[in-house]
């Protein structure tokens, strides 16, 4: 009897490892590049604003989509991928004035806690490692869409917003740089995101 109860159990706990790949495979979506893109602005002389990009970047959401609050959220930003429609511009903001690329290539995001809001938008609270630093980031997101491709997949989209201090991730030029005269020191990150299940 013990040995018949020992191989139902064990029959069961096969049966759980064979499954619970695919749950996990299910929870787990990935941003697609195509249809996502990593932008900023930010004001240049005090008066124009610079629209820029980044091309190169990667994520992942654990999201079972019913408990956004016990998602997580991770991302990778190439910083040579910075992109402002000027190559002149772009190689100084490459350099070590700026983002140094050499030194860091990456941007890095992982979320800590999500919190839902009652619009159905909600704000998603990570660490953000940039330049060699890491600082709390606050990214605020409007409410997922729900969408199907053109295979009939699911896909969820969102647009996610916040403002970062380029001198308190240690971007700055030094002297040449005080009081935020030639660059302004506030940037508007802009993420429009789409996800797709792995």
């Amino acid at each position: 009897m013990k040995k018949q109860r020992l191989s139902v159990q064990l029959l069961l706990l096969i049966g759980l490892l064979s499954c619970c790949p695919a749950w996990a495979a299910e929870n787990l979506w990935k941003i697609n590049p195509e249809n996502s893109s990593v932008n900023f602005q930010i004001k240049n002389m005090m008066v124009k604003t610079v629209n820029g990009q980044f091309t190169d970047f990667s994520g992942t959401v654990n999201y079972d989509g019913r408990n956004l609050q016990d998602a997580v959220v991770s991302a990778d930003i190439t910083t040579n991928s910075i992109d402002t429609g000027i190559p002149k511009r772009d190689v100084h903001l490459k350099s070590n004035d700026f983002l140094d690329i050499i030194h860091y290539p990456k941007i890095s995001f992982k979320s800590k806690k999500i919190v839902s809001e009652g619009s159905g938008a909600f704000k998603i609270m990570g660490t953000l490692s940039m330049h060699g630093l890491l600082k709390p980031v606050t990214l605020s997101a409007q409410p997922l869409k729900v969408e199907a491709d053109a295979s009939g997949k699911t896909k969820l989209i969102t647009v996610a917003t916040t403002i970062l201090n380029r001198k308190d991730f240690g971007i700055s030029m030094g002297w040449v740089d005080q009081g935020g005269a030639a660059i302004a020191d506030k940037v508007k990150v802009i993420l429009n995101i789409e996800l797709i299940n792995i």
